[in-house]
């Protein structure tokens, strides 16, 4: 929520893979499993319950997303990537994710056109030639730096001839321009530029920021559940004394008295005291347990109260002090 991208589903893996780090290695403790297990089962819920995950908040991606809704058959399609830097190599993993059916890569410099193809499938074409690829692609996506526009209208138009009028889309993300934009003025060709691109991801980093009243909402129903369990973990230990306490005074008991029995009768001695025991426990533990609605003060006195009654050793155990801490 407060990331630089609203939204960013990279931190959810990072606090995942970190947290698996820390199981491995012992070191996360009984609090800081449960915190880390609520934060990863609420980005699940976030995931699937909201749609601040959804739209390209990328230019790159924006493109990829636009291309992929446009053709239906999107694995049939061909794309010429021009430009294999930081945000050639982005965009050619986006369309490698969306399943494009065939992508050729081209660079100034060879080797990282190279690099790139080998890392997520495509083929590479040479820069000087890449002029010949237009008639043979459906879509491409262009992002590098140029002084002057490296693809011109009458070049675009006079490829159309060879590929018979089937539409071109063409995503110009240089800056500044690498395609002329006169080319959206040809028939059956749809140039997309840093500014209509721009706009898509404007819109959609404004859905994903109206999610936002909903996520608060799952959280503070996952805090509610964090609350209510950490509540019953300072009365787990008071509850375990009282039952130990109960069950030490059977043994005494039992034990004191067990030889007038016959070994028949002494099974079912220790049976019968023990339901005793427990019956008599019940109705205590339960009210301890559901003590939802105290205040800390009022639970802190009751729970000094039942130690108190039974004789339990001291007024804040041990065991309590450290689950809290």
């Amino acid at each position: 929520m407060d990331s630089l991208v609203v939204g960013d589903v990279q931190i959810l893996g990072q606090i995942k893979d970190d947290f698996q780090l820390a199981i491995e290695e012992h070191t996360a403790g009984t609090m800081m499993h449960k915190l880390l297990q609520s934060a990863l089962h609420l980005g699940k819920r976030v995931r699937t319950e909201t749609t601040i995950m959804e739209g390209a908040v990328s230019v790159s991606y924006a493109a990829v997303e636009l291309a992929n809704k446009i053709f239906a058959d999107f694995d049939h399609r061909k794309a010429l990537l021009i430009g294999a830097g930081e945000t050639g190599e982005l965009t050619a993993k986006h369309l490698a994710g969306r399943g494009i059916g065939e992508m050729f890569i081209t660079n100034r410099t060879r080797q990282k056109a190279e690099e790139l193809a080998s890392t997520i499938g495509g083929s590479v074409v040479e820069f000087e030639n890449f002029h010949s690829m237009i008639s043979n692609v459906d879509i491409i996506i262009s992002s590098v730096t140029a002084t002057e526009y490296i693809l011109t209208a009458a070049q675009i138009k006079n490829s159309l001839k060879q590929r018979r009028h089937s539409p071109l889309f063409i995503f110009d993300i240089g800056v500044p321009r690498n395609i002329d934009p006169g080319a959206n003025d040809i028939d059956n060709v749809f140039l997309n530029d840093m500014d209509s691109l721009s706009n898509i991801v404007a819109q959609n980093i404004h859905k994903r920021q109206s999610e936002l009243p909903k996520v608060n909402e799952l959280i503070l129903e996952e805090l509610k559940n964090i609350h209510q369990w950490y509540r019953s973990l300072q009365v787990g230990p008071t509850i375990v004394d009282l039952r130990n306490h109960f069950e030490k005074v059977r043994q005494e008991e039992v034990s004191e008295h067990i030889n007038r029995f016959s070994e028949k009768e002494k099974e079912l001695v220790e049976l019968v005291t023990k339901r005793i025991v427990n019956k008599l426990l019940h109705h205590p533990t339960v009210t301890l347990r559901n003590g939802h609605d105290e205040t800390e003060s009022q639970k802190k006195s009751r729970l000094d109260l039942v130690r108190s009654l039974f004789g339990l050793s001291g007024s804040v155990h041990k065991e309590e002090k450290s689950e809290t801490h």
